[in-house]
């Protein structure tokens, strides 16, 4: 019996070591293990980020900063990103104004204006939006006028008319009509994708450079940024004339 206690008490430090190992392989060399497995996957995601931008540097180094500019801005006044009502009314009443059409009034309904969250109401189309207008004109200068709505950035077209009148000139040459013509509009949201390292570049076909160069035939009507002078108040040497 004392030589199988005697056994016991040299079996104890072997096992409190073994124990303290694997504690120690619990508490510290695995944490450390799995945090190299964390770092080598984010090596991994940097290389694979580094690969994809390289390459979009590669296509995009092939192309013309400057026509690339100039078509970006093309193509996002004929189409905005955003519900550009005030672009859109602005657009329409000097298109109307160039060919002597009379804007007598107008309605539309905003709805709702944020892109991500506004909802398609009842009859309404997505990416879309419409004015109504009431109109007096001859019949040629209205003519022009709708031949030449969807020929204009930002991009219009021509949804239902109804004519309420007509009638002649004083010399009895050129109809006059009055009626109310609605007028379609358009945006489109940039999708989210866009920047993202994992979206391969998207190549300009020679359809997509067609539309282009046929848009830049097209009339502008762009808003730009108001210009205000400087007003001076007061003099910096108050004791000067």
């Amino acid at each position: 019996m004392k030589k199988f206690n005697f056994e016991l008490k040299d079996l104890v430090v072997p096992l409190v070591s073994v124990l303290v190992v694997i504690l120690c392989l619990f508490l510290v060399l695995f944490p450390r293990v799995e945090k190299v497995m964390e770092m080598r996957g984010q090596i991994k995601t940097q290389k694979a980020k580094i690969t994809a931008t390289t390459q979009k540097l590669n296509d995009l180094s092939s192309l013309s900063e400057a026509d690339l500019y100039d078509s970006s801005s093309l193509l996002l006044q004929a189409l905005p990103k955003d519900k550009d009502f005030l672009q859109f009314l602005l657009a329409l009443k000097k298109l109307l104004q160039e060919n002597d059409v009379l804007l007598e009034s107008y309605k539309f309904s905003p709805g709702l204006i944020s892109t991500e969250s506004a909802s398609a109401k009842s009859g309404e189309k997505d990416n879309q939006i419409s004015i109504t207008i009431s109109f007096s004109s001859t019949f040629t200068n209205f003519s022009n006028f709708v031949t030449k709505l969807e020929k204009i950035v930002p991009l219009s077209s021509m949804g239902n008319i109804k004519i309420k009148s007509q009638g002649s000139t004083t010399s009895g040459e050129l109809s006059l009509l009055k009626g109310d013509l609605t007028v379609v509009g358009y945006f489109s949201p940039l999708p989210k994708t866009i920047g993202s390292y994992d979206k391969a570049l998207v190549k300009i076909s020679s359809q997509d450079q067609k539309i282009i160069e046929e848009l830049r035939n097209y009339s502008r009507f762009y808003l730009e940024a108001p210009s205000f002078e400087q007003v001076i108040v007061g003099k910096e040497d108050p004791f000067s004339f």
